[in-house]
């Protein structure tokens, strides 16, 4: 149902469908189970409600979501809290300015 050609090419059928059937969709994945929410009112509370995170270490057992590999683990999509804030107010500095190539005869 949620992968089919239909719904690939043209999605907002079906997601008006679930928002007045299912707003708020249990979906199985390869990570696991999952939530599908398909209103902009569940979405803001699910947003800021402090019981729901994003952060694996506090997944209950069995529900630790897909894994990154480390490099990519430690980004604000996956961050809550002082975290997030953390990771949003430390820009990577900037870069230097690339030294000019040396001019060479042709």
């Amino acid at each position: 149902m949620l992968l089919d050609h239909a719904l690939l090419t043209d999605p907002y059928p079906e997601l008006a469908r679930l928002r007045a059937s299912a707003p708020v969709h249990r979906l199985r994945t390869v990570d696991g189970p999952s939530w599908m929410l398909t209103r902009e009112a569940d979405i803001r509370r699910a947003l800021t409600d402090p019981r729901l995170t994003v952060e694996r270490t506090q997944a209950r057992a069995g529900n630790g979501g897909f894994v990154l590999p480390a490099p990519l683990a430690d980004n604000l999509a996956s961050r809550d809290g002082t975290a997030h804030t953390r990771l949003r107010a430390s820009p990577p500095p900037p870069s230097p300015p690339a030294a000019p190539k040396p001019c060479t005869p042709t």
